[in-house]
């Protein structure tokens, strides 16, 4: 993929490119700084990781943070 120049917008903010974000599947990214640059490192979403692992019930865990958000409320 090739370099691209990206503008800030009156705002602060960056578009990212469409072509970027479906290369990466996401729409979240890590904002690191340094002393001489800005790094945007892809956050991959938590459904990509399902079926890693497969001993992990996914349907209880949703199961059990619905129960636990209800309970903080």
């Amino acid at each position: 993929m090739e370099d691209t120049i990206i503008k800030i917008d009156q705002a602060g903010r960056v578009i990212i490119p469409a072509k970027v974000r479906r290369k990466f599947k996401t729409d979240k990214f890590e904002l690191k700084v340094a002393e001489t640059k800005v790094e945007l490192i892809p956050v991959k979403p938590l459904e990509s990781l399902f079926g890693a692992v497969p001993e992990i019930d996914t349907s209880k865990i949703r199961k059990e943070h619905r129960e636990e958000v209800e309970n903080e409320e």
